[in-house]
């Protein structure tokens, strides 16, 4: 097969979100060195850290300026040069694709939280943040016509599937469930490596839980803070709470709250860190905390285990199938119900232990490699419907 994927998430700086499953797939289906020939469509020149093999070509493509050049590349530019190339197969992996895409076009819809919860407008007159309002009305925009045009669907969870099944009432036999793998450097190291790590990097000698800051409400940051606040004064003392943020836009409502709470110098905020001071954060922590009130997925918790940190999450959505019984889940609309979790494992040495080897056997079952194989299998189902239609 001649397969294109739209790769502009994968071409672009930021880290996380689309473009981690976006590069993910790619370095997987790059692993296997298959027979198929793969064309990855970008808006800017893409160097990915990993080497492509000779059949995979990049190619950059054009049009819509400003604002509409998201939508204009996504609806015009990439269905028409899909034709052009004369592919058998074309995936858009990122939540959104032509109301009108290319026969035997496959889509990735990771979770329906975008069109469950709707972009509001920002408070400010920030271009940057206008921005990225209107790509996510965009993107709701266009999840709210029902996908029924694309051959086959990919989600990244059962929970996602039954979701997306229920909401735009489809054919069960058209959506596919493809787990997404993680990146192999996220790995256990020496507990006493990665503390020494996280004290010169960051100035961190104390125990501590970590936790992901996020200025989405969805997160549950305040019931996180509450939870901690609820933990008994020596455990304060003895563990401090590390906030790992990707933006800045959190630093006010987060100080108020931490005011608020009465929490000030028990929390340290660690800003953008690199994926190799992620890795020794995740491996010196004593415990990672995810109360998340919905996730399609949840990678987080799966990098967390993989390096051997124990996981409290929250016992809904995707994460009880993603954790399995590695982690203590918990109600996350209950913090007294999340902090008696953190307790659980910060007070009892046998439950760290036993979470640490129950994590690093979960995510065994996780790869880029498995999900680029199964990935390619729905490509086949796509290319095969077409030659039948």
């Amino acid at each position: 097969m001649l397969i294109g994927i739209d790769a502009r998430a994968a071409s672009h700086p930021q880290y996380g979100g689309f473009k981690t499953y976006t590069e993910g797939l790619i370095q997987g289906l790059a692993a296997l060195d298959g027979p198929h020939g793969v064309r990855l469509f970008v808006d800017r020149p893409y160097q990915p850290a990993f080497p492509l093999p000779a059949h995979f070509k990049t190619v950059i493509v054009q049009g819509g300026r400003g604002m509409s050049a998201v939508g204009w590349r996504e609806q015009v530019t990439l269905p028409r040069r899909s034709r052009q190339e004369g592919l058998d197969v074309m995936h858009f992996p990122c939540n959104s694709g032509p109301v009108w895409p290319p026969p035997s076009a496959v889509l990735t819809i990771h979770d329906l939280i975008p069109v469950l919860q709707r972009p509001r407008p920002p408070a400010t007159l920030a271009t940057r943040e206008w921005r990225q309002f209107f790509i996510a009305s965009y993107s709701t925009m266009t999840m709210s016509v029902p996908p029924r045009r694309f051959a086959a669907i990919i989600t990244v969870s059962h929970y996602s599937r039954r979701q997306i099944v229920d909401y735009y009432g489809l054919d069960e036999r058209r959506l596919f469930v493809v787990p997404p793998g993680y990146s192999p450097l996220f790995r256990r190291v020496e507990r006493a490596e990665a503390k020494a790590a996280v004290a010169t990097d960051f100035a961190i000698h104390d125990p501590y839980i970590l936790a992901l800051g996020s200025a989405d409400p969805r997160k549950n940051l305040d019931g996180l803070l509450k939870a901690y606040r609820l933990l008994t004064p020596e455990l304060r003392q003895r563990h401090r709470l590390v906030l790992v943020l990707n933006h800045d836009r959190l630093d006010e409502r987060l100080e108020q709250a931490i005011t608020t709470y009465g929490l000030g110098g028990r929390i340290l905020v660690v800003r953008k860190p690199s994926t190799a001071s992620l890795v020794q954060l995740y491996n010196a922590a004593d415990v990672f905390a995810f109360p998340s009130f919905a996730e399609g997925f949840g990678l987080p918790a799966l990098e967390a285990m993989a390096c051997g940190a124990p996981v409290v999450a929250s016992n809904t959505t995707a994460l009880p199938e993603v954790t399995g019984d590695a982690a203590l889940l918990a109600p996350p609309d209950q913090p007294e119900a999340i902090a008696a979790q953190l307790a659980c494992v910060l007070e009892n040495p046998a439950v760290q232990v036993e979470l640490r080897d129950r994590g690093l056997r979960r995510v065994k079952g996780f790869s880029w490699e498995r999900a680029a194989r199964m990935t390619l299998d729905v490509y086949c189902h796509a290319a095969a419907a077409r030659k039948i239609a």
